[in-house]
């Protein structure tokens, strides 16, 4: 497959980009949550849950750079991308 190919799905780099953040944002968020312990003291749930995403950053390595690293030239992220992103915490 071409690296133009993907230009057929999506219209420009940053409707991708976005596209990415947001599959990354809800991965991690959705990390989180599973590692999440409610009836925890809040320490242990504090913890859990920063093991959980950690756990998944170690596991998805360019996605959690594309989140947290560098910002990409050019691109400012819609305002849906910060609204996704608060699940997290």
């Amino acid at each position: 497959m071409a690296s133009s190919a993907v230009y057929r799905y999506f219209a420009s780099r940053d409707e991708l980009l976005t596209a990415l953040l947001i599959e990354s944002y809800n991965e991690v968020g959705e990390a989180a949550e599973r590692a999440d312990r409610p009836k925890a003291v809040p320490e242990n749930r504090w913890t859990g849950v920063w093991n959980g995403v950690r756990d998944w950053a170690l596991a998805n390595r360019h996605e959690y750079a594309l989140l947290f690293g560098t910002p990409v030239p050019g691109y400012a992220a819609p305002h849906l991308t910060t609204e996704i992103a608060a699940r997290m915490p």
